[in-house]
C-alpha cells in the first residue's frame, strides 16, 4: 500500500479504524492484503488522516527519523493484531488464551505511555467565568505516545461499547469492522459503495443466470 493512498475510516470508532488499517483488496485478479501501517511513511500518513493523536503529535511523529518511524510501524502492527484477537473473541462471547495474550499486550502498551492531566481555562467560552478543558500531557517519547494513544482507543472501545454493536462486514471476502449503534435494521456492510453494492450486483447476476449455465 502506498503512503499516498487514502485511509479507509469506515469503522465509526478510532479503535476499529486501527483494525481496518489492514484490509483485503479484491479488486484485482486475486486477493491481496493492504496495510496502511505497513512501514514508517505509511504510518505517518495514516496517523495524520485518522486524527487519533492529540495536539501536534502527528507533526512531531512525522519529524522522527524514518528508521524510528518504521520501528513504530512494526509495534503498531503488533498492537493491532493483539487487539484483533481480543475483539474477535469478545464479539463471539469467548475469551481463549489468544485473547488473554492480546489483552496483556494492550495493557503493556498502555503502561509505556504515561500522561498526566492539565486543566486549561478558556475565558472566551460561554459563561461569566469562562470554560475549562482537561488536557492530557504526555511525558513519554513520541513513538511511545503513539502506541499508548492507540491502546487507549482500544481500551475505550472495550469498556464503553456493547460487543453486539461491533460487527465485521457480511462480505466473507472483506476484513473490515464497524460500530453499529443506529436504530432499525442492523447494518451489514462496511459501506454500501463497497461491499453492499457488490453483493447487490452479485445477486442480480445470479437471478439473470440461465439454469443451463
Amino acid at each position: 500500500m502506498h503512503a499516498s493512498d487514502p485511509a479507509l475510516l469506515l469503522g465509526g470508532h478510532p479503535a476499529l479504524n486501527l483494525l481496518n488499517s489492514t484490509r483485503i483488496d479484491g479488486r484485482g485478479s486475486r486477493l491481496t492484503t493492504l496495510d496502511a501501517c505497513g512501514d514508517g511513511q505509511c504510518l505517518t500518513v495514516w496517523l495524520q488522516q485518522a486524527q487519533v493523536l492529540p495536539d501536534d503529535m502527528p507533526r512531531r511523529f512525522a519529524s522522527l527519523p524514518l528508521a524510528q518511524r518504521t520501528r513504530a510501524a512494526a509495534d503498531v502492527q503488533a498492537l493491532r493484531e493483539a487487539f484483533r484477537c481480543v475483539v474477535q473473541a469478545w464479539t463471539q462471547g469467548e475469551f481463549p488464551d489468544s485473547a488473554r495474550r492480546g489483552l496483556a499486550h494492550l495493557n503493556a502498551q498502555l503502561a509505556l505511555s504515561p500522561w498526566t492531566a492539565r486543566i486549561v481555562h478558556h475565558p472566551a467560552d460561554a459563561g461569566a467565568g469562562g470554560g475549562f478543558e482537561c488536557l492530557c500531557v504526555h511525558s513519554a517519547p513520541t513513538a511511545q505516545v503513539v502506541l499508548g494513544t492507540l491502546a487507549a482507543c482500544c481500551a475505550r472501545l472495550l469498556t464503553t461499547v456493547s460487543p453486539q454493536d461491533v460487527r465485521r462486514c457480511a462480505n466473507p471476502a472483506c476484513s473490515l469492522w464497524f460500530l453499529d449503534q443506529q436504530r432499525g435494521p442492523a447494518r451489514r456492510w462496511c459501506a454500501m459503495a463497497l461491499c453492499g453494492n457488490r453483493a447487490k450486483a452479485a445477486r442480480h447476476r445470479a437471478r439473470r443466470k440461465s439454469p443451463m449455465e
